[in-house]
């Protein structure tokens, strides 16, 4: 449709509507005529209503809108330009609002409501086509519309088009469907900050969203470049405004299906065709370019630090290769770049440059063979991100463009291996084998040739098949074939071998044979592996069996892999003592801390050096004793501090263990009295039994006797009944006149003390004692000990227990006075009621009862009870107390005072029966230990009661109180010649040098599996503890042997720093290597990971062979230093290494490895031709554009120049015309200004491209007249249109 039949119709596209838009104007014309012919008076007011008034004024200014869009409409015919705006609305609506029969605007508005610009376009916005509109629409002015919009309003988005030259017809038309421009920018995105998680090593993260698409751009044809910059500006970058000519280029391109972001390799090798739009252009329209319809690629490139992208790298690029030989050369440098340290990623740098220099590896990804074999739906595999990444990595650090910088950052690596491992995701330091052998094994994955693997089960051979050598080599196969129909990549191509596995039952000798593969060998290092900790050894045998000093120290010495079990046999071995009278405990200030007994179960199962730690003092007590017959009761020593002011009682020495018969010397307070005597001797060097009995027989008028009677205790006879008889006396039992029981120490005991209610520290550690071990197998064990500090004031006299004629006798020195003490309050307390009862007045009742305030803490009133109901009170009593240790944890502080006062009170309860106050005294019925009938007493001891003797501080002193007395102070140490030995052939194996070959026979040494390590046999039906041998079947053609210097490589526990001496070239492993089809086992160094450091971590260094130029290097980090010597690489910090098959043929690996190696080099060489071509088009383009560039400045800063000189010309003219003031100098000044102007104009000479003249020459004259002359400068060579495949 042309411009001026859009005119001539209003726009109008169909006869039906043109024929009502007409009637419209003409009822519009005779209403006006009409309106013409009222007279002045029919015009004055008439006495019609207001109302009437209003709607004449509101129909007039209706009729007067009409007639304006009407005269608007005629108006416009043949009118307008290329360019000018028009607006497009539905043709039904203008037909509407020119022709409805309303009254006024507002019925008008009512009825036909706001402009809807929505209706005439599809969801996208755009119109629909000319010829198949659901609502004809018609085209408008921009005056037109914006008065409609105003009266009527508007709703969406208005739909405007511009005004258009048909080039075919040469008529005007408006541009129904402008050009479309999508938008690409230049360089990568910002990088996303991935979040982590802790559960992320569950999880398998998700394929990466996809790119953004381009940005779609709408704009006329009529429209400039400059207009197009300004758009992608404002709507897509939204920066502030710059100069457009000096930031920002434009690139047509020639490519389907591109994202938004184009990196620039691939702009610059993927893009065929790419234009450059150059300054000349800026001003043109689009349309001039022909650009006239369809969809368009563009990009835009936005300057970065004064520079553009594109500039910096063509320079870095340009003239690199040429020819193919020029792109041989690449392959034959590079690779002497250091990886820089991330922050403890050093284990990560020296893995990584060892596996960069393995040519076929190295090629393998540097040629782009990789991306033909990405299994980015593999679901073990990483979606080809881990090979991508280090694909990019390794092109990285063999860019010979960059080997000036000295080192590369692995950043993009690192992160990318953090999203799929957690291990690697942080900053800790880990190990490098672990890092090397997770790689592989990812690389593997994303490589993975197999897309659907199958279900193989895995062969087995049959018993009469077992010593058949073809067999053996058929089931090779078998496994070999099987692995490849499930696993196929390179690395499986390069790295893998097989394991021969052979398991033997002990009992039936059935034997299995089974192959495994492996990427990585690890060999053994041929040391002792030992295990070493001092033991403090206390013998508690009795002292008639041992002579000597009882505390020692003992260095054992154990392999690494030892248990529990081991430890005790090795200490009954060495100690000759069975291992039933053993007993270890961890010992920390002076009290129990670890009860080795109570997690017996779990410790058989653990490594020693997991269960015993270096610094932990543990303490091995061999106490000799009957199970049945026997309890084992701990002891604590104990003193009260000089300082009395602080009444404070310290543990001291270590604690000891005492035996006593459980129906002999547990019920009697006497022999538990000398048993601690016995077992206080460990502690000194005093002979305490000695010393007792020297203090006895230093007494007046000592008498020895086997028993002493109530008649040899003077002090306590006459208080005593009874008459005197030879032999045993139950009441005064062992108790001796010359010393009291409590001479020295006083026996101090609590029952039960694990399940007492604990205060402060000692109740929180119990607590955390049962968590720590949670089989608590305290039940079942020969002695309880806590394992917690005791607290001192929870103890009791041991003498409470006894009935009172018995603690007299063995405390008859304090009765006398304690009698006298009585005697004393008795007659003071005799008085005191004498005086109360002449002071009581009558308000005593006849009951004579006493208010008591239930405040006060009155003594119970305790009935005697006679021996044959005593049991029962003591059931109820023990009844109540085991109720409220069942509510301790509900009611924790009214029970804890409730069981203090019930065992503060136990001296005022009856006694229970079969203790030693319910034997009657019975002076008649002599009777010796043996048969005294205490067997049928309840003990004062039982295996739940803990001992405690509190010394006397003079006692204390002369015994403990001295260094030289002590002897759990300065230990002496125990022989052990066989720890001496073997440490001096350990020390012999670390000076002197292990071979590789010593390691490679270590390997296949057989070794019987741990308890924990169980082989189930077929035959049997049993788990055995079968003979396993591991053998080497065969090698891949890179063969990665990993020393196992660490006892525990995640935690770094253990190392073993001795030197291996292995050989450069020429590893020969044939002897070791099973398979008789594998002859070639010749291999050569390529690389060592070195680790140097100890416990707890160090750091990683890789010495490698550049293949590219056949030179040793040293890789610390960042740093790269060239080796001099290959032998300087043999040292013991070599951890990992990397050999290299010795062959003729120039790759290893398969022959589809080697085919596709060698295509590839040749692909990628001329790849690299082509890529230096694309490059050489770019920099002739950019060159180009520079040039005109260079050229417009100089243009723009020389128009500058001229203006400058001529302000600065008038201004000097002006101060001349002020200072003269003669008319001859008027005259003067006259001819000097023509004069000046005639030099202005030659000054102002500028260029102007006019027409396709590009040599004209603007001259001004001084009247203001403009002449053309030709330039002598041919303007084509800085002007024109875009060069080499411009628009």
């Amino acid at each position: 449709m042309t411009f001026n039949q859009t005119n001539d119709q209003v726009l109008t596209n169909s006869h039906e509507s043109n024929t009502d838009i007409q009637t419209a104007i003409q009822s519009i014309k005779e209403n006006l005529q009409q309106s013409s012919e009222l007279t002045l008076e029919q015009q004055q007011p008439s006495a019609t209503s207001d109302q009437d008034s209003t709607d004449l004024n509101h129909f007039d200014d209706l009729t007067e809108k009409r007639q304006l869009i009407n005269e608007l409409l005629l108006d416009n015919r043949n009118t307008g330009k290329e360019g000018d705006e028009f607006y497009l609305i539905s043709s039904e609506y203008l037909t509407k609002f020119l022709n409805l029969p309303v009254d006024n605007l507002y019925e008008l508005k009512q009825q036909l409501g706001p402009i809807n610009c929505t209706s005439i376009v599809d969801s996208l916005g755009n119109l629909y086509p000319e010829n198949n509109e659901p609502i004809p629409t018609y085209n408008i002015s921009k005056e037109i519309f914006e008065h409609l919009s105003s009266w009527m309003g508007v709703v969406g988005n208005p739909v405007s088009r511009n005004l258009i030259i048909n080039s075919d017809t040469g008529a005007k038309e408006v541009e129904r469907y402008p050009v479309t421009f999508l938008v690409h920018q230049l360089g990568s995105p910002k990088r996303q900050q991935h979040i982590t998680s802790h559960f992320r090593s569950s999880h398998r993260p998700q394929a990466p969203p996809p790119p953004p698409p381009p940005v779609p751009i709408a704009l006329s044809r009529t429209k400039t470049f400059n207009d197009l910059i300004e758009t992608i500006r404002t709507n897509i970058f939204k920066t502030s405004k710059k100069s457009i000519i000096s930031d920002f280029r434009i690139w047509f391109i020639d490519e389907d299906s591109l994202p938004f972001h184009i990196p620039i390799s691939a702009f610059v090798y993927e893009i065929g065709q790419k234009s450059l739009v150059t300054h000349s252009l800026f001003g043109s329209t689009i349309k001039s370019q022909g650009i006239t319809k369809g969809t368009y690629d563009i990009l835009i490139e936005v300057k970065e630090r004064n520079h553009f992208p594109l500039d910096q790298f063509v320079l870095s690029h340009s003239n690199a290769v040429t020819t193919a030989a020029g792109a041989a050369s690449t392959s034959t440098s590079g690779g002497h770049l250091g990886l820089s340290n991330l922050g403890n990623t050093c284990y990560m740098n020296s893995a990584l440059q060892c596996l960069l220099h393995v040519p076929e590896i190295n090629f393998y990804f540097y040629y782009n063979i990789y991306k033909q074999e990405l299994n980015v739906n593999n679901p073990l595999g990483y979606h080809g991100n881990v090979a991508n990444s280090f694909g990019s990595l390794l092109k990285q650090a063999f860019d010979k463009r960059g080997s000036g910088s000295g080192s590369i950052s692995p950043r993009d690596f690192k992160s990318t291996i953090g999203r799929y491992s957690s291990m690697f995701s942080g900053y800790l330091q880990q190990d490098s084998q672990e890092f090397l052998s997770w790689l592989l094994d990812a690389l593997h994955e994303d490589l993975n040739r197999i897309h659907e693997k199958p279900y193989c089960e895995k062969p087995e051979l049959n018993d009469d098949e077992i010593n058949d050598s073809k067999a053996i080599i058929e089931l090779s196969k078998t496994c070999w074939n099987q692995h490849l129909a499930r696993n196929d990549s390179v690395i499986t191509d390069l790295f893998t071998g097989l394991y021969q596995s052979t398991l033997v039952c002990p009992d039936c000798s059935k034997t299995s044979i089974t192959f495994d593969p492996f990427n990585d060998l690890t060999l053994p290092l041929p040391i002792s592996k030992k295990w070493y900790h001092t033991f403090t050894i206390v013998d508690l045998s009795p002292a008639e069996t041992k002579t000597g000093t009882r505390i020692m120290k003992l260095e054992v010495e154990l392999n690494k892999t030892s248990n529990f079990d081991d430890l005790l046999n090795y200490l009954g071995n060495f100690l000759k003592t069975p291992t039933t009278n053993l007993f270890i405990y961890e010992i920390f200030h002076n009290s129990f801390y670890s009860d080795f007994q109570r997690d017996y179960i779990k410790n058989r199962f653990h490594p020693i050096g997991d269960i015993i730690r270096d610094n932990d003092e543990i303490i091995v007590y061999i106490i000799p004793h009957d199970p049945e017959s026997d309890i084992i009761v701990p002891v604590f020593n104990a003193v009260e501090n000089a300082d009395k002011s602080y009444k404070v009682t310290n543990i001291f020495g270590i604690p000891l263990f005492v035996v006593l018969n459980k129906e002999k010397e547990a019920i009697s307070f006497g022999q538990v009295r000398k048993k601690l005597v016995e077992v206080a001797s460990v502690l000194t060097t005093v002979d305490l039994v000695d010393e007792y009995e020297t203090i006895k027989q230093s007494k007046p008028g000592y008498i020895a006797k086997e028993y002493y009677n109530k008649h040899d205790f003077t002090d306590v006879a006459s208080i005593s009944d009874g008459e005197e008889s030879e032999g045993y006396d139950s009441d005064v039992s062992l108790a001796n006149p010359y010393v009291d029981g409590d001479f020295g120490f006083t026996m101090m005991y609590i029952h039960d003390y694990n399940s007492h209610k604990l205060t402060s520290s000692s109740y929180f550690r119990s607590k955390f004692s049962k968590s720590k071990n949670e089989n608590d197998n305290s039940q079942g064990l020969t002695i309880n000990v806590p394992l917690h500090k005791p607290n001192f004031h929870e103890f009791k006299s041991l003498a409470d227990q006894l009935p009172e004629n018995k603690r007299n006798y063995y405390h008859h020195s304090k009765v006398v006075n304690a009698s006298e003490e009585v005697q004393e309050e008795t007659d003071k307390a005799d008085e005191e009621d004498a005086v109360a009862a002449e002071s009581e007045d009558s308000s005593t009742t006849d009951e004579e009862f006493v208010m008591v305030d239930p405040k006060v803490n009155v003594p119970p009133v305790v009935p005697i009870i006679p021996p044959s109901v005593s049991e029962s009170v003591e059931e109820q009593l023990s009844a109540e107390v085991a109720v409220d240790d069942e509510e301790e944890e509900e009611e924790e502080t009214e029970n804890e005072m409730a069981v203090g006062s019930l065992f503060d009170s136990t001296a005022n309860l009856p006694l229970a029966p079969g203790s030693e106050s319910t034997i009657p005294s019975n002076v008649n019925s002599p009777r010796s230990p043996e048969d005294s009938g205490e067997d049928e007493q309840r003990p004062l001891v039982t295996k739940d009661t803990i001992l405690l003797c509190d010394w006397d501080n003079e006692i204390f002193q002369r015994c403990f109180g001295e260094e030289e007395l002590t002897t759990w102070n300065e230990i002496p140490s125990l022989s052990n010649p066989e720890l001496e030995q073997n440490r001096a052939h350990f020390e012999r194996q670390r000076k002197a040098k292990i071979s590789l070959y010593d390691c490679v026979r270590s390997f296949g040494t057989p070794e019987v599996l741990g308890e924990h390590d169980l082989w189930y046999c077929p035959r049997c039906k049993e788990h055995k503890r079968a003979t396993k041998t591991i053998q080497i079947w065969s090698t891949g053609d890179i063969l990665t042997i990993h020393l196992k210097r660490f006892h525990s490589a995640r935690a770094f526990s253990d190392k073993i720093d001795i030197l291996i001496d292995f050989p450069i070239n020429g590893l020969d492993i044939s002897s070791y290597v099973s398979d008789p089809i594998q002859t070639d086992c010749v291999y050569d160094l390529i690389a060592v990971d070195n680790h140097y450091g100890g416990l707890g971590g160090g750091h990683y260094t890789a010495s490698v062979k550049n293949f590219r130029d056949n030179n040793w290097y040293y890789f610390n980090d960042s740093r790269v230093t060239r080796i001099d010597s290959a032998e300087e690489v043999i040292t013991n910090a070599a951890y990992l290494l990397f050999y290299r098959r010795r062959s003729t043929n120039e790759f290893l690996g398969s022959e589809k490895l080697n085919y596709m190696l060698e295509k590839g080099r040749d692909q990628y060489n001329q790849e690299l031709v082509n890529r230096q071509a694309s490059i050489d088009v770019i920099a002739e383009q950019i060159k180009q554009y520079g040039e005109f560039e260079s050229n417009l400045i100089k243009q723009i800063e020389l128009d500058k120049e001229l203006e400058s000189r001529k302000k600065r010309n008038a201004q000097f003219n002006l101060d001349e015309e002020q200072l003269d003031s003669s008319e001859e100098e008027e005259e003067e000044e006259e001819t000097s200004e023509e004069e000046s102007d005639d030099n202005d104009n030659v000054r102002k000479q500028r260029l102007i491209s006019k027409g396709n003249n590009n040599s004209k020459l603007i001259q001004i004259k001084s009247n203001g007249r403009q002449e053309v002359t030709s330039s002598p400068i041919n303007l084509e060579e800085s002007d024109g249109d875009l060069y080499d495949g411009a628009v």
